[in-house]
This record gives structure tokens, C-alpha cells and sequence, in this order.
């Protein structure tokens, strides 16, 4: 997977990234009516907090 490293001075472009570093797993579903891809759900499974 190519992964670009967002600049300092860019709004944008670290969504995934962050996803990725708070959860445990996260990937992509395809949405499709019959043959057609009509969308897609984005999903993540965020990680437990550190016990003291």
C-alpha cells in the first residue's frame, strides 16, 4: 500500500492515517446494487484503552 506523508502546512490528508493509528483493524466495503458499485462503507475497530 502507498502511503503519502501529509506536510505541515496541508488541512488535509491524515484521516486514514489517524484511523489506522487508533484502532486495532480498518479496511473498506464495497456497497453494490446487484452489479454496480453504489458506494462504500468505511469501517474500524478502535483499539481498548491501557489499563493502570
Amino acid at each position: 500500500m502507498l502511503q503519502a506523508t501529509a506536510r505541515t502546512s496541508l488541512e488535509d490528508g491524515r484521516g486514514l492515517r489517524l484511523v489506522r493509528s487508533l484502532s486495532v483493524d480498518s479496511g473498506v466495503t464495497l456497497v453494490w446494487d446487484e452489479l454496480n458499485v453504489v458506494g462504500k462503507c468505511v469501517w474500524f475497530e478502535p483499539r481498548a484503552e491501557a489499563s493502570s
